[in-house]
C-alpha cells in the first residue's frame, strides 16, 4: 500500500462531469489528466516534505495496522489539497468555502506536525529531533572564524 494517490483515486471520489467542468476550457471537452497529475505531484511534495522533517521517507511502519491508517489519512490530506486546485481553476473563494476551509485544516496539521506539536501513529519516526539541531537564539552566524578557531585549538 502505498500513501501516493493517482488520477483513479480522484474520480473515485469526483465524478467524473465534475472533473470535465473543473479542469476542461470551453474550448475543449476532454479533461485533462496531466493537469491533475501535476496537481497529485504538487500535493505528493508538499505532504511528503512537510512529513520528512520528522518521519522517515520512504515511510516505514512501526506497526501494519496503525500505519495503514496513517496512509489513508495522508492520502485524504494530499486529496484534500488536490480538490482544492482543481476547484480554485474556476470557482472564487466565496464558492470554494468549505473546501478551502479543509485545505486549511490539512496545511495546519501539516505545519503542527513540523513544529512536533502532534505525531501519525504508526511511522517510524527520525532519530533526531528538529528541536535538538544547531541555531542561534541571537540573529547572529553560529559557525564564525573565531569559534571555529576556537574549536580547532581545543581539538589539537
Amino acid at each position: 500500500m502505498s500513501s501516493s494517490i493517482d488520477y483513479n483515486y480522484i474520480i473515485q471520489r469526483i465524478p467524473e462531469e465534475t472533473i470535465s467542468a473543473l479542469m476542461t476550457d470551453s474550448v475543449f471537452s476532454d479533461i485533462d489528466e496531466e493537469v491533475i497529475q501535476e496537481f497529485i505531484s504538487d500535493a505528493d511534495a508538499i505532504v511528503d516534505n512537510a512529513m520528512s522533517l520528522r518521519y522517515i521517507y520512504p515511510y516505514e511502519f512501526t506497526d501494519e495496522i496503525l500505519g495503514e491508517k496513517a496512509f489513508k489519512m495522508l492520502r485524504r490530506w494530499k486529496f484534500a489539497l488536490v480538490r482544492q486546485m482543481m476547484y480554485a481553476r474556476k470557482y472564487d473563494d466565496e464558492e470554494m468555502k468549505e473546501i478551502n476551509r479543509q485545505h486549511k485544516d490539512v496545511m495546519t496539521k501539516l505545519e503542527r506536525l513540523q513544529k512536533g506539536e502532534i505525531e501519525v501513529a504508526g511511522l517510524a519516526m527520525k532519530h533526531y529531533s528538529p528541536k535538538n539541531l544547531i541555531f542561534s537564539k541571537k540573529n547572529e552566524q553560529v559557525f564564525t572564524n573565531d569559534r571555529l578557531t576556537a574549536y580547532d585549538n581545543r581539538t589539537a
